[in-house]
């Protein structure tokens, strides 16, 4: 390069600007005036200072304020001009520093060019529009000031912003007139930094930003434009200038103004600059000008490509763009006319650009220019003394600096050849992808630098192969690129260049071909060992080099050719020597392709050659070991030997003799391919593939299935003889279809493949009976799975037969009528409805395999299939499951079909429905359904047992569940089969009574444990299916439908079929003659009730129905069945009145003899037309009523003895008697009481019989207790009769046991009771066996049950605890033990489980222990301290709270150390009525707990205390205090502190009786202050409840003590605290002993002497016993303590027997 710098050394440049100083007659400088102190030369010191020297002060102006350029805002205003003020603002923030304002200025600006263009901004008129445009153009002045630094500013955003605006403004369609002319005008144009920087920021770094800001450059480069533009030759010497300065900057350039540099990083805008210089440089401008010719021409530029000088990668790349665009000028020569400039360049660019990945056009298009560079690099650099030799004076200089400043070394010279060797060895310095400039580079190295002579080109090349041999090549593979292929496409381009050129002559370059081009071949083939070999994907590429190269040769020179060839061929043939290690697949790739090149004679022969070695390899290989590799060799070239060829004889004899024998030994997979690919040429005989085909399955050892599987698959052609493999075929799919283990994959796809596709392998009549065996094993397993069998089918065996039947119906071309149709649909759609957990997998197959065999005749086989399924108990599968499968099956039907089709015909659910054993259910749910007969059970028949499905239903119930579930999918179909009605309401009638007392009935419907829900599912759908059908058919009858109806009923010829609305009533009412279908008279009964509801029949229409019943026999059950449907429409009728007094007469003239026969029907009958008790209607006169008393005593005071179906009778129609005859006295409420009395005493829970007369006993004992509430007379003649009567019901309720079924008649019974029991007399209720029989009925399942318990439980409890006060506090000598009753400990221990309320059976469980817990704390309601404490001590000692209650607690509350706790905060949790609890569900559990756990707090709050001290897991503690703090604490302080301030409260009375004694409450701070006025002198005492209340102790402070010593003191305080803390007492029960132990001291009364209180803590008592030697007085409590600890009986003061 041209030297800028003189090479002298510092010391000679110092002496001649010395001489240069002198010369001009000038004064030395005073830095060069002081010469630097010589080695060893010490400094000179000035004078030193003194330390107390006064320092003085001087004063230091501070430096001027910066002269930066004015705003250009305030040159536009100062010139006149008038901008809008906020235009203004953003003008000026373009001027700022921060990149924020700037980014919002530019941004802001652009929004207002938009709309000024688009006419948002400066008025509506057309005239504001043109002056806002102008205004605008006005200010692009400003815009163009600043758009040097914001086109090259480091923000991207920003500079993106500013281009795109820029853009904007500048382009020929720009939306504001004028702006593009102002930005291009020559006042700015001709400003370097304007047009540089706009030109710059075309080669941005950014896309984005370089597409914006390059549109808008090439906008305006055309001067001729009419817009106008720019010539870009008149402004590229100020372009480059600008371009100069930005290459100059340094990397770290000081802060300047933001006016001065652009603020982009320094290597960033010199790449951009260099970018943009190879932009210019490659335009049509004169390079001669003065500034383009000094940049090209300068050091600085050059030194870009200078690796060593740490330059950027980016401006390396764009210099040597800039190099190439220089030389790719042909209108000067800028490098050679500069001297010294080629020279500098060469060396350099050789030097530098070997370790670039970019930029090699640079290179590559230089070198091609200057061949010279590689000379005039590869010479020497010159030295110092070469260039100038220095003077006498200067040596002397030199000698004199030459211990200060060394002068650097020369540094060692290598030639650009040896770097491009080493590019070579390196594989392009790790870049594969430049192998391409190899050839382009190799060209140009002139002889003189690269000899062409054998030993230098072969130098060369083994730097070329370098990189082949070590892992540079391997490790700069990637990415993408082809490094192998492009490796050899490059080697052997040089190879072909040398041969081309014959480079050292003839005889080298024919030597250097035959060896490099066998090297590359045998690195292909793999032959060289320890070489590396060419992987597979980039053989191709490898073959294609060599193929070209050879084909090149060929055309040259035959001789050159053969010289290469041999090699190769001789290289073929030692292949098939080496082990059997040695891939082959290269070389039959490489014939492959050799075999279509201009060298095809020569590889044909090769071919042909090796085939025959590679078949005499075949038979020689007595191991096997190379037969693999050796068959896939001749089955890929087998193709390119040409027909009639005698080597295609030799493969046909192979095959026949050895492929048997390959078929079975490791190279079976090879050979199973070569005998397929043999079998389907086109160039071997039919009769040769039969031999081949007959003689592999002519082996006595058979094929393995791998084998035969892969032979089923092949595509073998037609024509072969069969193998005769049927006995093997049927081997396997006995052992896939077996059910030991799961099929073998082999098996299974040998009989799937074979049954779809039989020829060559079986015989044709073979496949039939294969599919035979598959359809009844699919059969087989899908009866299994349907069975009712405890054993769980192994669902898992369905897939081989499914996966073999899918294969055959896609596969197989046959008729498909032998396909098991049904049972691939069980398997699609009814298996999977049936809650079966098949795989998705066998689930699809079935059904892609039954939407193949889908037709009309399948779909028949199905229907009737399912038909059958639906009425089969014996099966998995319900009902609806059925229904769905059948929704399936139309879906997929080719026919229209409607759902019912599977349904059982009218005629044949007539048959079900006869063929039901029905009788009368169980006479207690009479008590429930009035129609039900109370007759005993005794007489009910015995019944066959019944035969259910899964669920529990008949075949009957399953076909009626049918019906219900198609009546919810298509309701019009509902109302045209009316003919299920009979049937529904059977159904729903069974079933109700079923879910009321199971096992009640003896239909044989259900079995005994059906689950109640399905019972409730049941006859919630009938009832409403009942409802829709009645309501419908009643809006279509005619207004004499009613008369008709009563005709036909009263008729004796029965309608022929029931089709519409009458023949189910008229088949219902003959079938409900009988006495013993009483289901028959209830479904009778509820469409007669309906349809006068739906058809609003009048009074009228309700007597032909009553005209009707009388007609009936006398007390026939029909005709009480029409009653109890039609009365209420006729209470107000006089003909019903009558009819109502003629049975009564009717019933006054039955004689005692037959009153249980005809005397009970007509009782049965008159009690049918008894209106309700509440409502306003008489059922009989008086007179009537009485004469009915009187002739029912008469029956009773006869001899015969009445049943008690007649007792039940007599109390149900004494029940409507009684308010009738209430004013009148007499014998008749003796024979009242009689009644009740004799049915409490005979009634039995065990016996279902007595419950309805205890029923109707109990009601009427009600109504009797009701009539003397408001009859005083009868009061006071009944009461003692009531109260006995109560008492027999009390011992009825309390001995009941717990139930463990349903018994809906009996929770009605006791629900009664329950009512009776909660008002007897508190005499009547004691502590004894009762209390544990009520404890244990808390156990009972039913809700009703456990509260009537609790509430004579509760109240037991309460007045055991009231009279044990009293016998506590009189009985001192044997006081009684106090301990909890031993039926409630034992409920009280038992813990819930954690996941109580995940369980709703158990929740009556939950409802037991919570009410248990709520009794248990209703014995410390109201106790004496004394009787707390026993209670306390025995749960503490049980550990009963800890263990049972707070896990029990916490498991119901969702306290736990993880889960969130149920939120209580909605409910008042000191408010709870047990009494109005209706139902126990996972909802009000939590609130019924969180009311027991406040009510334990307030029990027994030290219990729980000790346990949450004691919790050992810490989120559980936090839990537990956040809960209680949060829900209870404040509930209980306000409760604490209510009895304190309550004036009627009985605990904060005792406190006010004394007026020296003074309680002060302060809520706010939950505080309580005690003060005692002793002589004027106020003593004081402060309780403080914490926040944690209970769960933290209470704080009892000491405010003031008068009068009294600090022992006796603290022995109060500590009283106080015990009462509080130890035995769970009120603050006011605490504060109340203080001020006794206070006012006795005063009083003179001496305290305990052992717990120095006058007031014992535990019983209130004074300290009466006394020491006969000391004197000392003692709490007998305490002297009873102390004996018990000291085992002694001795004074604890002066130690005498006491």
């Amino acid at each position: 390069m041209v030297k800028s710098k003189s090479s002298a050394s510092s010391a000679t440049r110092k002496k001649h600007a010395k001489k240069a100083e002198a010369d001009e007659g000038g004064e030395p400088s005073s830095s060069s005036s002081q010469q630097p102190a010589q080695r060893g030369q010490k400094k000179e010191k000035g004078p030193k200072k003194s330390r107390f020297e006064p320092k003085v002060k001087s004063y230091t102006p501070p430096p001027p304020p910066p002269k930066g350029m004015p705003d250009p805002v305030d040159l536009y205003l100062g010139g006149g001009g008038s901008v809008d003020p906020e235009l203004v603002v953003i003008l000026r923030r373009l001027g700022k520093r921060d990149e924020a304002t700037i980014f919002k200025a530019v941004d802001g600006f652009a929004t207002w060019v938009n709309d000024v263009a688009s006419g948002q901004r400066g008025g509506s008129e057309d005239w504001e529009k043109e002056r806002a445009r102008n205004e605008v153009v006005e200010v692009l002045s400003v815009w163009a000031h600043h758009l040097p630094r914001l086109a090259l500013h480091e923000s991207r955003r920003l500079r993106f912003s500013s281009v795109t605006l820029h853009d904007l403004l500048t382009s020929p369609s720009s939306p504001i007139e004028g702006s593009r002319e102002a930005l291009i005008a020559p006042l700015w144009i001709e400003q370097p930094s304007y047009i540089g920087a706009w030109c710059c920021s075309a080669f941005d770094g950014d896309r984005a930003v370089r597409l914006a800001a390059r549109h808008s450059w090439d906008s305006v480069l055309d001067p001729s434009a009419p817009e106008g533009g720019l010539d870009l030759s008149e402004h590229a010497p100020s372009i480059v200038g600008f371009l100069a300065d930005l290459i100059a900057i340094p990397d770290a350039p000081p802060a300047t103004s933001p006016d001065d540099a652009p603020t982009t990083d320094a290597s960033v805008l010199r790449t951009q600059s260099l970018l943009a210089l190879a932009y210019l440089v490659g335009s049509p401008i004169s390079v001669q000008e003065d500034t383009v010719r000094e940049l090209l021409q300068s050091e600085d530029l050059w030194d870009h490509l200078d690796k060593d000088k740490e330059t950027s990668a980016g401006a390396r790349t764009a210099a040597y763009d800039v190099l190439e665009a220089l030389v790719k000028r042909t209108d000067t020569d800028l490098l050679r006319d500069t001297p010294g400039l080629l020279e500098s360049v060469a060396r350099t660019v050789l030097r530098s650009c070997w370790g670039e990945r970019d930029g090699w056009a640079g290179v590559v298009a230089f070198l091609r220019r200057y061949p010279e560079a590689w000379a005039l690099a590869d010479q020497p650099l010159p030295t110092a003394q070469d260039e100038d030799a220095p003077s006498d004076d200067e040596d002397d200089e030199a000698e004199a600096d030459e211990d200060v400043e060394p002068t650097p070394s020369t540094p060692t010279h290598t030639s650009p050849l040896s770097h491009f060797q080493t590019h070579l060895s390196l594989a392009c310095t790790g870049s594969p992808s430049l192998y391409p400039t190899i050839i382009l580079l190799f060209l140009t190295i002139p002889p003189s630098v690269l000899p062409r002579t054998h030993d230098a080109l072969s130098l060369f090349f083994e730097s070329f192969w370098a990189a082949w041999g070590s892992r540079a090549l391997s490790l700069a593979g990637g990415g993408g690129v082809d490094a192998e292929g492009l490796f050899f496409k490059a080697l052997l381009e040089c190879v072909w260049q040398v041969a081309q050129d014959e480079m050292g002559g003839a005889d080298t370059s024919t030597t250097l071909v035959q060896e490099w081009v066998e090297r590359a071949w045998k690195a292909l083939v793999g032959q060289e060992e320890g070489e590396r070999k060419v992987r597979r994907q980039e053989r191709e590429a490898v073959i294609g080099s060599l193929k070209q190269t050879l084909e090149k040769l060929v055309v040259k020179d035959e001789a050159l050719f053969n010289a290469a060839w041999i090699p190769i061929e001789a290289s073929a043939r030692e292949l098939f020597a080496l082990p059997s290690t040695t891939p082959l697949e290269p070389l039959a790739m490489a014939l492959e392709s050799f075999v279509t090149s201009a060298a095809q004679s020569a590889a044909m022969k090769l071919v042909g050659d090796s085939i025959s070695l590679a078949l005499t390899g075949v038979e020689q290989d007595a191991t096997r070991a190379k037969s693999a590799g050796l068959l896939h060799f001749i089955e890929a070239t087998r193709s390119l030997v040409p027909e009639g060829s005698p080597v295609l004889d030799d493969i046909d004899k192979l095959c026949v003799s050895h492929l048997p024998t390959l078929l079975h030994s490791s190279a079976a997979p090879t050979a199973l391919a070569f005998l397929t690919g043999h079998l389907r040429s086109a160039t071997v005989s039919a009769a040769t593939k039969s031999a081949v085909w007959t003689a592999i399955f002519s082996s006595t050892t058979p094929l393995p299935p791998t084998v035969i599987l892969k032979l089923i698959d092949a595509r073998l052609p037609p024509g072969l003889p069969s193998a005769n493999l049927d006995e093997v075929v049927f081997e396997a799919a006995e052992r896939t279809l077996s059910d030991e283990s799961v099929a073998d994959p082999a098996d299974l796809k040998m009989v799937k493949l074979l049954l779809s596709k039989p020829e060559p392998f079986i015989s044709l009549d073979t496949a039939p009976e294969l599919l035979a065996l598959v359809s009844n094993r699919l059969e087989t397993l899908i009866l299994h799975a349907l069975s009712l069998s405890d054993q769980t089918p192994d669902l898992d065996l369905l897939s081989a037969p499914i996966e073999i039947l899918a294969h055959y119906i896609r596969r197989s071309e046959d008729d498909m009528e032998s396909a098991p149709a049904a049972a691939l649909f069980e398997v699609a759609h009814l298996l999977p409805n049936s809650r079966f957990e098949l795989s998705e997998e066998v689930v699809e197959r079935a059904q892609d395999s039954w939407d193949e065999l889908a037709s009309v005749e399948a779909q028949d086989e199905v229907t009737e299939q399912l038909r059958r399924y639906l009425l089969d108990v014996d099966i998995q599968s319900s009902p609806i499951e059925v229904i769905n499968a059948t929704m399936a099956l139309l879906a997929s039907s080719p026919r229209f079909e409607p759902l019912d089709v599977v349904l059982p015909p009218p005629a044949s659910l007539s048959e079900l429905y006869a063929s039901l054993s029905l009788s009368r259910p169980s006479p207690a749910l009479s008590i429930i359904e009035p129609l039900i007969s109370q007759a005993d059970d005794a007489e009910l028949p015995a019944t066959a047992p019944v035969t259910t499905d899964a669920a529990g239903l008949n075949s009957f119930a399953r076909a009626v569940l049918a019906i219900l579930d198609i009546s919810a999918r298509d309701l019009p179909w509902v109302k045209k089969n009316i003919w299920i009605l009979p049937h529904v309401l059977l159904v729903a009638d069974v079933a109700r009574d079923e879910l009321a007392l199971p096992a009640a009935t003896a239909s044989g419907m259900f079995a005994h444990d059906v689950d109640p829900a399905t019972l409730e599912r049941l006859v919630h759908a009938s009832d409403g299916l009942a409802a829709y059908l009645l309501s419908s058919a009643a809006n279509t009858l005619e207004n004499d439908w009613h008369p008709k109806a009563v005709a036909q009923l009263r008729s004796k010829n029965p309608l022929e079929d029931a089709t519409d609305l009458l023949g189910v009533m008229d088949l219902l009412a003959r079938r409900g003659r009988n006495e013993e279908d009483v289901y028959a008279r209830r479904a009778l009964a509820t469409c007669i009730q309906t349809i006068l509801k739906y058809t609003e029949a009048n009074l009228l229409d309700a007597e032909r129905w009553m005209g009707f019943a009388q007609t009936l026999p006398e007390g026939s059950s029909l005709a009480c069945a029409i009653i109890t449907a039609i009365k209420p429409i006729l209470y107000e009728s006089p003909r019903f009145v009558r009819y109502q007094s003629e049975l009564a007469s009717d019933l006054i003239g039955v004689r005692p003899a037959a009153a249980n026969t005809r005397g009970l029907n007509l009782l049965n009958v008159l009690l049918s037309t008894a209106p309700p008790l509440d409502a306003p209607i008489i059922f009989l006169p008086q007179q009537r009523a009485m004469n009915v008393i009187r002739q029912i005593s008469s029956w009773i005071g006869s001899d015969e003895l009445m049943g008690d179906q007649m007792y039940s009778a007599i109390a149900e129609l004494f029940l409507h008697l009684a308010p009738i005859v209430q004013e009148l006295s007499g014998e008749h409420w003796d024979l009242i009481f009689d009644i009740i009395e004799s049915n409490l005493e005979t009634a039995n829970w065990e016996e279902n019989v007595s419950l309805p007369a205890l029923y109707h006993s109990c009601r009427l004992l009600g109504v009797i207790k009701d009539l003397a509430a408001s009859n005083p007379e009868l009061r006071i003649t009944s009461k003692a009769r009531i109260d006995k009567s109560l008492e027999l019901v009390r011992d009825l309720f309390v001995k009941r046991p717990a139930s463990g079924v349903r018994n809906a008649p009996r929770l009605v019974v006791l629900e009664i009771m329950a009512t009776l029991v909660r008002a007897l007399p508190v005499k009547l209720l004691k502590m004894g066996p009762s209390f544990d029989q009520l404890v244990k009925l808390l156990r009972d399942p039913s809700l009703a049950v456990q509260l009537s318990s609790y509430d004579l439980v509760d109240r037991i409890a309460a007045k055991y605890v009231s009279d044990l006060v009293v016998e506590v506090e009189l009985d001192t000598e044997s006081p009684p033990v106090i301990e909890l009753p031993k039926q409630l400990v034992k409920l009280l221990s038992k813990q819930l489980a954690p996941s109580i309320l995940e369980t709703p059976e158990d929740y009556s469980k939950a409802s037991t222990f919570l009410l248990a817990w709520l009794t248990a704390f209703r014995f410390f309601e109201k106790a004496s301290p004394r009787i707390k404490a026993a209670y306390i001590d025995q749960l503490r000692r049980l550990d009963t709270v800890a263990v049972s209650f707070l896990p029990s607690m916490f498991a119901l509350l969702g306290l736990s150390d993880r889960g969130r706790a149920f939120d209580v905060s909605p409910w008042q949790v000191d408010d709870f009525r047990v009494e109005l609890m209706d139902e126990i569900s996972a909802a009000t559990l939590p609130v019924f707990a969180s009311f027991v756990y406040y009510r334990a707090l307030q029990a027994v709050p030290s219990l729980i205390r000790v346990w949450w001290e004691s919790c050992t897991n810490r989120q559980l503690h936090m839990a537990v205090s956040t809960f209680t703090s949060r829900h209870f604490s404040p509930v209980l302080i306000a409760a604490e502190l209510a009895h304190l301030r309550d004036p009627n409260d009985p605990a904060g009375k005792s406190l006010r009786d004394n007026p020296d004694f003074t309680v002060k409450v302060a809520a706010g701070a939950n505080e309580v202050k005690a003060v005692f006025v002793v002589d004027e002198q106020t003593m004081e005492i402060g309780v403080r409840l914490p926040n944690e209340f209970p769960l933290l102790l209470v704080e009892v402070k000491d405010v003031r003590k008068v009068g009294v010593n600090d022992k006796q003191w603290r022995a109060w305080i500590l009283a106080v605290q015990q009462v509080i803390i130890t035995h769970n007492g009120l603050i006011a029960d605490a504060l109340s002993l203080f001020k006794k132990n206070v006012t006795l001291h005063f009083d003179g009364v001496e305290p305990c002497a052992i717990c120095y209180s006058i007031i014992s803590v535990v019983d209130r008592s004074l300290p009466t016993k006394k020491c006969r030697t000391c004197n000392n007085l003692f709490h007998a409590g305490c002297l009873f303590k102390w004996f018990s600890t000291s085992h002694g009986s001795s004074c604890p003061m002066c130690r005498s027997l006491f």
